[in-house]
């Protein structure tokens, strides 16, 4: 369903894609005032390394996995992923000083026929509820390389909701 840049992509290409593949653009995650949440020190080496927190929860019903961080400009991320039999939701509770942020999604074969994605937010977001069993694989590719990026400003706090059905 999602995919990231893969570790083989950060061997090749021009320096701008390289940095684009190996930080938080080429992955499923937020980016906050368009700054990786690690400096790159080198072609493999990142300072400020993040200390994260983790946990998994199974119930009859669904798994529940959630990490979060603080980074070295403050900003936190927490992420709650909720797997059940027709649904993953994914939930991104973000906390900030005022601050521009962008969540994107890397689509890995869509589109799928029995599937479709939604984003939502308690914030106003630069994106709209997509249902992409709708879209062709080549129209998304030329969308944004096949990524869906959702865009808006946190004060405070910001929850993102995405969640994929399955029919």
């Amino acid at each position: 369903l999602l995919r990231d840049s893969g570790s083989y992509s950060y061997s090749v290409g021009d320096k701008i894609t390289l940095s684009n593949l190996k930080g938080v653009a080429g992955h499923n995650s937020v980016q906050f005032d368009n700054y990786d949440q690690m400096p790159v020190l080198g072609r493999f080496l990142f300072g400020c390394w993040l200390r994260g927190k983790w946990s998994i929860t199974n119930t009859n019903e669904n798994q529940v996995i959630s990490a979060s961080y603080i980074d070295q400009r403050k900003h936190a991320h927490t992420r709650i992923i909720e797997v059940k039999i027709n649904e993953i939701k994914i939930i991104d509770d973000l906390y900030s000083r005022p601050s521009k942020f962008t969540l994107r999604w890397h689509l890995g074969q869509w589109p799928l026929s029995n599937c479709n994605l939604t984003i939502n937010s308690d914030n106003t977001i630069d994106t709209q509820d997509k249902d992409l069993s709708q879209f062709s694989l080549k129209y998304l590719k030329m969308e944004n390389g096949n990524c869906i990026t959702a865009k808006g400003i946190i004060e405070n706090y910001t929850r993102i909701v995405t969640s994929i059905h399955f029919k």
